[in-house]
């Protein structure tokens, strides 16, 4: 769902100078999991979708919603924004991991899509920057180390920080109730990896209590992908969408050093439809499906499957005095693509709720919630409960 801080650093003066005219910040400091592993440690990252606060409160629905969404989704849908605009997405998720020792409490935040569409004419644009990978992690494990000279007791602190995002350039063009689309997405990021070890008890009272260790390594991640698709809208009243992504290889180079990895990406499709119930009532729902396990061979620590997502909603119009206010609830479900040894495919499923109101008839404001759990402790290996916040604020021409 959330670039790492890493990579937000890095493209901070980027992002924000398109959106300078958004004076929106959201500050939350995650607390830390102790001795448990997070999915952002599982595989090569958890993996997140560039969406905005309506498609969150649709059941993440990205493809073909009458009205047009700020997600990074179809670029053939840019045609369905009537008028230029800018958004910015701001989320947080608080995040309970479960353990046989106890719950423990930890979260991230970060931009999950920031962009800017121009209609012009027949043609649409888009400029975009928004998530792929999160693999912030911060752990505390407690162990016991033997040696020649006697037994100690450490604490390690182990944290990454940091993740993958794409940059977003794509244009549309309407040919008649048929659009079609092309974009193009630049892979990038950094992970800055930490380990600190600290003695804390010489067991056998030897005397010598070995000294601290501390470990740093950085990586930066570089590639593409592209995404193509169409749409057909009849009567303003009915929309089907369906777009391919297509990735290179993600070559990933660690710093100060010779090693250089590639990790292979998925190919893929989504879709998505909406059609207007009522002329107050939208009907939203979509899905999709990654080859992941045609890219990633097995290894001592996970195996790749192929990952697939359900979702939909409903999003109701009401009016408070003049202003239109769209009131939204959906659910969605989705299987993640890394697999622990000897473990079963995780699955998520979240219930999802938000609103969104017009104020001025210039801005845009959304707010998207969800409410889920991931994995299971016994049978995936790990295990979270999530509650996440989505909040865009968009401003049209």
């Amino acid at each position: 769902m959330i670039p790492g801080r890493g990579e937000r650093r890095r493209t901070a003066t980027a992002a924000l100078a398109v959106l300078a005219v958004v004076p929106c910040v959201l500050l939350i400091s995650p607390s830390k999991a102790r001795a448990q592993t997070p999915y952002t440690a599982v595989g090569i990252g958890y993996p997140i979708r560039s969406i905005d606060a309506r498609s969150v409160s649709l059941g993440g629905v990205s493809n073909g919603l009458l009205g047009g969404t700020f997600s990074l989704g179809n670029p053939a849908d840019l045609t369905l924004h009537a008028s230029a605009a800018v958004a910015m997405a701001i989320a947080g998720e608080d995040v309970t991991i479960k353990s046989t020792g106890g719950d423990q409490s930890t979260g991230r935040s970060g931009f999950p899509v920031i962009g800017a569409v121009v209609p012009i004419g027949d043609w649409a644009f888009r400029v975009g920057f928004g998530g792929l990978l999160d693999q912030d992690l911060a752990i505390i494990l407690t162990d016991t180390l033997s040696t020649s000279i006697g037994r100690f007791e450490f604490e390690e602190l182990r944290t990454r920080d940091g993740g993958v995002s794409q940059i977003d350039v794509s244009a549309a063009r309407k040919l008649g109730p048929v659009s079609v689309g092309i974009g193009i997405q630049r892979l990038t990021g950094s992970l800055q990896q930490r380990l600190r070890r600290r003695f804390t008890e010489d067991i056998d009272s030897t005397g010598v209590l070995p000294g601290g260790v501390l470990e740093r390594a950085e990586t930066d991640y570089g590639g593409w992908s592209v995404k193509a698709g169409a749409n057909a809208e009849f009567k303003g009243r009915f929309v089907v969408s369906g777009s391919f992504f297509f990735a290179t290889n993600l070559k990933a180079k660690q710093l100060g050093t010779l090693i250089e990895r590639t990790l292979s990406l998925p190919n893929g499709f989504e879709g998505g439809l909406s059609a207007l119930i009522t002329p107050r009532l939208l009907l939203a729902a979509g899905g999709g499906w990654s080859g992941w396990s045609q890219t990633e061979p097995s290894t001592k620590t996970f195996t790749a499957a192929d990952a697939s997502w359900l979702g939909g909603g409903l999003e109701y119009t009401a009016f408070l005095g003049s202003i239109p206010m769209a009131l939204r609830v959906g659910g969605r479900t989705r299987k993640l693509p890394f697999v622990l040894p000897d473990k079963e495919q995780s699955k998520e499923s979240a219930i999802t709720a938000g609103l969104g109101v017009r104020l001025g008839g210039r801005v845009r404001v959304d707010l998207g919630f969800e409410f889920g759990n991931r994995g299971d402790l016994e049978a995936a290996g790990t295990e979270e409960s999530f509650t996440s916040l989505n909040f865009t604020v968009g401003i049209i021409q």
